[in-house]
Parts: C-alpha cells; sequence; structure tokens
C-alpha cells in the first residue's frame, strides 16, 4: 500500500485525522456487546460494503467456526480455538472479506463472541 505524504504545515491532533490525511477515507468504529453464538448457524456480521475491517474473536471455551456468505458448520468454517481464538481480515489484504456477511457456530451454547468493525463514514 502506498500512503501519501503528509503535506507540510499540517497539524494531526488525531489518528483518525491521521488516517484520513494518509489514505483519503474517514473511518467510524463499532464493537459489539459480546455476542452470544449457539449451536445453530447464525449472521455474525451483516453485509455492509462500508465495512474495511472486522475482527471476531472467540471469548468461550467452546470451538467457534465462521463463514462468509453460507451457513458456518465444522466441516464449512474456519475454526476459531477457544479462549481467544481471532479473525481479523481488512480491505487491504483480503478485499472483499471484511464487507461480506459472516455466519457463525459453537460447539456448544451460549458461546460468547467478541466482534470489531471499522467502517466508511
Amino acid at each position: 500500500m502506498v500512503l501519501a505524504a503528509i503535506p507540510e504545515g499540517t497539524t494531526i491532533r488525531s489518528v483518525y485525522e491521521l488516517v484520513e490525511v494518509r489514505l483519503g477515507l474517514r473511518l467510524d468504529f463499532k464493537v459489539s456487546a459480546s455476542k452470544t453464538i449457539g449451536t445453530a448457524s447464525e449472521i455474525i456480521a451483516t453485509n455492509n460494503p462500508g465495512r474495511t475491517n472486522l475482527t471476531i474473536v472467540n471469548l468461550s471455551n467452546n470451538s467457534l467456526y465462521v463463514s462468509p456468505l453460507n451457513a458456518a458448520s465444522s466441516t464449512n468454517g474456519i475454526l476459531l480455538g477457544a479462549g481467544g481464538g481471532s479473525m481479523a481480515v481488512n480491505y487491504n489484504d483480503d478485499l472483499l472479506m471484511p464487507a461480506l456477511e459472516w455466519h457463525a457456530i459453537a460447539s456448544g451454547g451460549g458461546s460468547a463472541v467478541f466482534v470489531l468493525e471499522a467502517f466508511l463514514l
């Protein structure tokens, strides 16, 4: 990724301003409260064409499987291990992956999951 140089004399007061100057993008973040995933596949992040980054962390003692676009299962998904297994996708490295709808399923009920999103304003 080629980042734009910061013009001389520009005053940067926050990371938000730095991202806007360097990338020409205005971003915001959304932290969802801990979600609870069960043993049936469900949508954990809806389709969002403006989402640039998506991080999912498995906070539970169960295995969690995530899958873009289709229902997740132990045979159709990315395994996020118990107690902190995570996945992070961003538009720069993963192209459209952060914008897609993501599904999740856990090996046991009541599995806590943390979701963090960044999106264009």
